[in-house]
């Protein structure tokens, strides 16, 4: 089963004719060789789209933690196998609850997750991603709290995006208090 996020509408992927991008150990798309130009008419436009939806998503994983929303975490990544720093790659209720109460700030600490540097690589109806992300506190002076990766994938499907994989990846593996 797979959870997916109304309201944004899928529209059919096609391979675009590029290079593959290579991944690396920490299962980040390198960039094709350098100077590599992308045409246009050879899909440019639906990568762009795609990319918008993979941000939907991500911007709205991010807004369930900063809010403290619970319910909206779990309607997102119900039955989607995710994981923290290579644990909980469970998609089971009670694993995504716990996941949930070990990356959601505490309730006396607001904070607020930023994520840069998406890359996207769309094959068939699937899209995997990855994205750095900054977590920070909110206040007069914030403060970075954490640096980290969002990888996963995301499926076309008809009128939803479907989440498929979800992992988070912290450079401060071990830490509980959250990302």
């Amino acid at each position: 089963m797979h959870t997916s996020v109304s309201g944004l509408s899928a529209h059919p992927v096609r391979k675009a004719a590029q290079s593959s991008p290579v991944s690396t150990d920490l299962g980040i798309f390198a960039p094709p060789a350098r100077g590599r130009m992308y045409g246009m008419e050879l899909g440019a436009h639906h990568e762009a789209t795609v990319r918008h939806h993979v941000e939907n998503c991500l911007a709205s994983f991010c807004a369930a933690l900063d809010g403290g929303d619970e319910d909206a975490f779990l309607e997102l990544l119900g039955g989607t196998p995710t994981s923290l720093n290579g644990a909980f790659p469970s998609d089971a209720p009670a694993d995504l609850k716990e996941l949930y109460r070990v990356l959601a700030p505490p309730v006396h600490l607001r904070s607020v997750h930023v994520f840069h540097n998406l890359q996207i690589h769309v094959e068939g109806s699937e899209a995997r991603y990855t994205a750095i992300f900054q977590r920070w506190t909110a206040g007069s002076s914030p403060s970075c709290l954490n640096i980290g990766y969002f990888s996963g994938s995301l499926t076309a499907g008809p009128q939803v995006w479907s989440w498929t994989r979800h992992g988070v990846t912290s450079t401060a593996a071990g830490r509980r208090e959250g990302i």
